[in-house]
């Protein structure tokens, strides 16, 4: 909800930030969602299993290779951005690696200048025999939500939450820490691969992680 680096958190308060977004996502679109990305990738085994016990699996990023750095615009310029995934991308797939396995990669809407990142990437990637799948489709996941989703008729709830989301507040995501190895060991067992996208277009809500379960999309070797 607030964008907090979980493992900085207590147990109450990491509860707290799942059910308030678990909340406003669900009035907003009908979905209970299971798929979530800790801010800043920031994770540990307390952090997993506290998740867990809520029904939550944990996706992460393929490491500074597949990040996208979409995040650093405007400092760094859209057109440097895709350049440098662009080359990731190249070195991706001349090296064989999309033969036998996929990847997960970290990119946002925040802004139309992102979105217009992806928009330059993903045919790209599509060229080099890359596919885009979501990541419950890789782990061969039939029941990606955790309810039958009904259409929302309100707005979400006019309740204010027990704290804001920091204006927006967007630090560096390059701080997370480490990628959440558990995680790619389950996709690679079950021969994920995905280019995932963590996407819910509010600047630095961290609902967009816990979005990620139902929008995540990913770039995946035939």
């Amino acid at each position: 909800w607030s964008h907090h680096a979980l493992t900085t958190l207590s147990n109450e308060q990491i509860v707290a930030e799942i059910k308030w977004t678990e909340k406003a996502i669900e009035e907003a679109t009908g979905y209970r969602v299971r798929y979530m990305r800790p801010p800043y990738g920031d994770v540990d085994n307390r952090v997993r299993y506290v998740l867990k016990q809520l029904g939550y699996i944990v996706v992460d990023w393929g490491g500074d290779t597949f990040d996208s750095n979409d995040w650093k615009i405007p400092d760094m310029s859209s057109s440097a951005v895709i350049s440098r995934f662009q080359k990731s991308l190249q070195a991706y797939t001349a090296s064989g690696a999309n033969n036998t396995k996929g990847f997960i990669s970290l990119e946002h809407d925040l802004s139309k200048e992102t979105v217009a990142v992806a928009k330059a990437v993903i045919p790209f990637g599509m060229e080099r025999n890359l596919n885009l799948m979501t990541v419950a489709q890789c782990l061969k996941d039939h029941t990606p939500y955790a309810n039958s989703p009904v259409p929302s008729t309100s707005a979400v709830s006019e309740q204010p939450p027990p704290a804001n989301n920091n204006g927006g507040d967007h630090q560096e995501e390059k701080t997370r820490g480490h990628v959440d190895s558990s995680g790619l060991d389950l996709r690679q067992q079950n021969g994920a691969a995905a280019l995932a996208s963590p996407t819910m277009g509010q600047r630095g809500a961290w609902w967009s992680s816990l979005a990620l379960g139902m929008l995540m999309t990913g770039l995946v070797s035939f």
